[in-house]
Formats: structure tokens, C-alpha cells, sequence
């Protein structure tokens, strides 16, 4: 069908074949929620097209990194180029790389791919192409289970978006720290992540450590730099022998930077997770202690900060303290704040793991059971929930509660 296209209106083809009109603007706006090099803000102004090509193509050459998302930066640069047939083509052979290296899961592997395909063909005013490479990343997102209509948090989204604000100078080393640091959050043992967060918190602590020269108050600064030394102490304690010196130098720096945040800004809550944290690593336990009770008597938290502080003084129990019941108070205290935020789940999670845990070595008792019910009810295991209840049940027959949301569960099964 030939695509007849307006000043501001194109016709295309709808998920039943049907012809309907639109807005190029609706379009826009769609594309504009996908997650690709387009609507990553890679501006071609901030690095040299030629030399990325270049190292991009040797990449490929020396299999110095993923093959598909070097090809699908490719694909972006060959735009910029505005040699969009030869971006398309770097484009097929990201396709034929996520066929071979996973075939099982094409569609989850390909939402990049098809992401800059759709931007592509948006630029080469093929309307038609646009709306089936929306429609095959629509439909993945609702597979995936997605609440947004174009967008889905994967990690391997997340790293390959670390990758290329690396690529683009040292005005996107920031963010490339924060994008490697969410795929972390969900595969904290995956290789390649940790080497794109290394190397970025490297390079990022270069840039914004000159920039504290200049403002040697800015409390933002501060505590990106105390993250910095965080990591780079992460890292270190992977190694099978690491320098004990060089661990307490690390320590101390980001212990140092991490006070001067909270002395310039007293109210950025997270910094002081962050310090007492670091003072637990050092083995400085009354220090860390004093620094979270700091929080816990302010007033002026929001739901997200108090469920955040319930969260890290739960891995401070569980890690440092060996905790383990202590850990579990406080993981369901933020579970109970708000179940569909990111440390929400994460309160979710570790709350499960150690449940499961108490349970198989025979230590778990009625609140625990009940609370691994609540935990598979919300993730919709309506089975296990009702096992869980049943058992809680079994240990305490006359609790109210656990009667009530064991009804509850079968009432609504």
C-alpha cells in the first residue's frame, strides 16, 4: 500500500490491517518512550562520528564486547551520518546475532533493536514500518509484563544504555554509572556489568574529583564521590586477596566524603544509608548504629526515604549485625510502605530469601510462614499463599489474622 503522508497527518495500518490516520506528533510521542540510542540523548556534537565508528568496528573485529550492541551503535552512528540504509543493515545483522546467540528469548533480546528500527524508518517517512516495529515492542512489553506500554526495566537494556554513554564522552560518564548500577541491582554477579560499572565509576571520579576543586562544598559531588570509593571497595573485596591497606584508604576517603554530604546537606537522606554503611565496613558498629538512628528520628521523611532506611538497615542486620530476625523486621516494615516500588521489591526479595531460608533449617515459626503467604499472594501464587497460611495456621490456630487472609485468599481464588 502506498503511504500517503500529510504536513502533519500519515496514514497507516492498524492492528486489525485496518487503514486509520494519525498525527505525525502521536507518532512521535510514541516513539519517544522507547528505549534505544534515539531517546537515550547521544548528541552527535559531543563525540568524533569517525573515531566511533572506527573503534566500533574494531570491537566487532576483536569480539571486544556484545556484537549486538555494537552493531545496533552502529546503526545510530550511520544515522547521525545520515546513511540510513546503512543503518538498517547494521540493524539486520543485530537481528541475526540475537538469533544465534538467543534463540529462545528473540523477543526480550531484540526491544533495542526494534527501537531504532522504528526511529530509522520515522526519519525515512515510512509510516508503515514505524508502526509494526511499535507494535512488536507493545506487544513484548505486555508479554513481559510491563506497566508501560513501550518500556520494560531489563538489565540488559540498562547495560547496553551504559555502554553507549561511555562511548560519548565525559559528559555522560554519570549517568552510564547510574544505568550499570540498575542492571546491577538485578544481576549483581553478571560479569559484564560489573566491568561497565568499574569502568565508569573510574572515569566518573576523574571528571565530577577536578569539578570538587572548583566547589569543594557542594554536597552532590561529596556524595558521588563517596559512591565512587564504594565501589571501587566492592570491587576489591571480589578479589581473592585484597590489599587490606588499600580496603581501609578506600574506607576512610569515602567515609570522609560521605560526612562532608551530610554537613553541607543535612537533609539528603540517602547519604546517610550511605555513611553508615561504609562505617559498618570499617567495623566502626557504633558509629553506623548512631548514623541510622539519626534517621530514624527525623520527622519529615517521605513514604519512599522511610522505606528506603528500612531497607538498608535491614542488609546492615543481615550482613554486618548476622541478624537474621532483625533483617526480617525490618525488610517487612518497608515491604509494608509500598509493594510496587523499586526497593519495594527489593525488600520483597531479600524478605523471601531469608524466609525460605528460616523455614528449611526448621526455624520457622507462625509470623514467618504467615509473611512468605503474604509474599507469594502478592507475586500471585495463589498455591503456595494458601500453603503458607495453612501453616501459619497449623503453629497458631487461634490467630485472627492469619485465619482472615487465608479466607480472603480463598474467597478471591
Amino acid at each position: 500500500m502506498t503511504i500517503k503522508s500529510f504536513s502533519s497527518r500519515v496514514r497507516i495500518r492498524d492492528s486489525l490491517s485496518r487503514t486509520v490516520i494519525i498525527s505525525k506528533n502521536d507518532l512521535k510521542c510514541s516513539l519517544e518512550q522507547l528505549q534505544c540510542h534515539f531517546t537515550w540523548n547521544l548528541v552527535k556534537e559531543d563525540v568524533d562520528l569517525e573515531s566511533l565508528e572506527d573503534k566500533t568496528g574494531h570491537q566487532i573485529e576483536f569480539l571486544t564486547q556484545s556484537l549486538i550492541a555494537s552493531y545496533n551503535m552502529l546503526s545510530y552512528v550511520c544515522h547521525l551520518k545520515h546513511l540510513n540504509e546503512d543503518a538498517l543493515q547494521n540493524l539486520q545483522k543485530a537481528e541475526k546475532e540475537i538469533k544465534i546467540k538467543h534463540p529462545d528469548d528473540i523477543e526480550r533480546r531484540s526491544l533495542v533493536t526494534w527501537g531504532n528500527y522504528a526511529w530509522i524508518y520515522y526519519y525515512m517517512n515510512k509510516y508503515e514500518e514505524v508502526q509494526t516495529y511499535l507494535r512488536k515492542v507493545e506487544d513484548t512489553c505486555k508479554k513481559l509484563s510491563s506497566t508501560a506500554r513501550f518500556q520494560v526495566q531489563l538489565p540488559e537494556i540498562y547495560s547496553e544504555k551504559g555502554w553507549a554513554l561511555l562511548k560519548f564522552g565525559r559528559g555522560y560518564y554519570s549517568r552510564a554509572k547510574e544505568s550499570f548500577q540498575k542492571a546491577l541491582e538485578t544481576e549483581p554477579d553478571d560479569p559484564e556489568f560489573n566491568v561497565g560499572y568499574a569502568i565508569a565509576v573510574h572515569r566518573w571520579e576523574n571528571v565530577v574529583r577536578k569539578a570538587l576543586a572548583v566547589t569543594p562544598t557542594c554536597s552532590f559531588l561529596h556524595h558521588q564521590m563517596g559512591v565512587c570509593y564504594r565501589a571501587k571497595l566492592f570491587e576489591l573485596k571480589k578479589r581473592k586477596y585484597a590489599p587490606r591497606e588499600q580496603m581501609e584508604e578506600l574506607i576512610r576517603l569515602g567515609i570522609f566524603h560521605l560526612k562532608r554530604v551530610i554537613e553541607y546537606k543535612s537533609t539528603c537522606f540517602a547519604a546517610y544509608g550511605d555513611l553508615a554503611g561504609m562505617y559498618a565496613e570499617g567495623k566502626q558498629y557504633y558509629q553506623a548504629e548512631a548514623t541510622f538512628q539519626k534517621v530514624f528520628q527525623m520527622t519529615n521523611l517521605h513514604p519512599l526515604d522511610t522505606q528506603q532506611l528500612y531497607y538498608t538497615y535491614g542488609m546492615y542486620k543481615h550482613f554486618h549485625m548476622k541478624s537474621e530476625s532483625e533483617a526480617i523486621k525490618y525488610f517487612t516494615e518497608g515491604l509494608k510502605i509500598e509493594q510496587d516500588s523499586t526497593t519495594g521489591a527489593k525488600c520483597k526479595t531479600a524478605l523471601q530469601k531469608l524466609l525460605k531460608q528460616r523455614i528449611q533449617k526448621g526455624l520457622g515459626d507462625a509470623a514467618a510462614f504467615s509473611t512468605l503467604g503474604l509474599i507469594h499472594e502478592l507475586n500471585h501464587e495463589e498455591e503456595q499463599a494458601t500453603e503458607c497460611y495453612k501453616k501459619a495456621l497449623e503453629l497458631d490456630p487461634e490467630n485472627e489474622e492469619y485465619l482472615r487472609a487465608l479466607q480472603k485468599l480463598q474467597i478471591s481464588i
